[in-house]
């Protein structure tokens, strides 16, 4: 059972909201602590059915990022400034001394910012199909950037889960021949209306860095990692099947951290907490303390 509660960030000038579900270890025990970060444009309890699957060991705690469900909306939103909300939570203790991030596209950027900043408060880092140059400037050239030119519209025109749904089915993605597909055509209905209830408590706003391919500008996430300490696991889905960490990305980054295990998944698509949920548990729980 998950409780929410508010955390303040810049200076107290924001809160965001965090679902927290308490371990089954006695207080005599070491309390491992998961911090789950998702991706852009959901909220954290996208993760929920990865979590039945983990060891009930853990203290979980989900972060709704800023201007994502009900934590409070930010003027700015680039990878940068979630990255910055983090590492103030972290900084404040507000998880504890030490603790695991697990983070899902954006939320993977996240925690390696957080990795590599914050190395005293991160004891592991796993990264799921986080972007990087996939949703820079390169996003002009995929069908990433349609996608969310598409949901900032239902997003702007909100109505009933139902309607919102719809409209998100009938987005059409530019392939790099020319042509063009539904999203229905490749979204479950399930799929749809769960992306329909995350816009529903989105800011619009959001997605304008991501359509103007300026999401990554200040983040150096090359240097953060050669500066990660702890131990970092790269899940990579397969870029021909939806992923979004491309092949020179991953590389360049499990090569230069030092202590990278770099783990890819042929056929896989974007969302593999979603999709394989069972084998993405099994990744985070091999750290929890002995």
């Amino acid at each position: 059972m998950f409780e929410e509660k508010l955390c303040k960030v810049d200076s107290g000038s924001r809160t965001i909201s965090v679902g927290v579900r308490k371990g089954a270890r006695q207080s005599s025990q070491q309390e491992p602590v998961l911090v789950l970060l998702h991706g852009v444009t959901r909220m954290w309890r996208d993760w929920e059915p990865m979590i039945p699957f983990l060891s009930h060991d853990w203290t979980i705690y989900g972060i709704d990022q800023r201007g994502h469900g009900k934590s409070d909306r930010a003027d700015s939103y680039l990878v940068r400034d979630y990255a910055n909300d983090l590492i103030d939570l972290l900084e404040q203790n507000a998880f504890g001394d030490s603790v695991v991030l697990a983070g899902h596209s954006l939320g993977g950027m996240v925690a390696a910012e957080a990795a590599a900043k914050a190395p005293q408060r991160v004891r592991a880092a796993i990264l799921e199909d986080p972007p990087w140059d996939t949703m820079g400037h390169a996003i002009l050239k995929t069908n990433w950037q349609s996608l969310f030119q598409g949901m900032q519209h239902v997003c702007k025109h909100a109505g009933s889960i139902d309607s919102m749904s719809h409209a998100l089915g009938a987005i059409e993605l530019t392939q790099a021949d020319g042509t063009t597909i539904k999203l229905h055509q490749i979204r479950t209905d399930e799929a749809l209306r769960w992306s329909a209830s995350c816009l529903s408590k989105l800011d619009p706003r959001v997605l304008d860095p991501l359509i103007a391919g300026s999401w990554l500008e200040g983040l150096d996430w090359k240097s953060a990692a050669t500066a990660i300490q702890c131990p970092t696991i790269l899940l990579q889905a397969d870029f021909a099947a939806g992923g979004a960490l491309n092949d020179q990305d991953a590389q360049f980054f499990s090569q230069t951290c030092r202590t990278c295990h770099w783990m890819r998944f042929p056929g896989k698509n974007h969302q593999l907490h979603g999709t394989i949920p069972s084998q993405i548990a099994g990744v985070i729980d091999q750290f929890l303390p002995k």
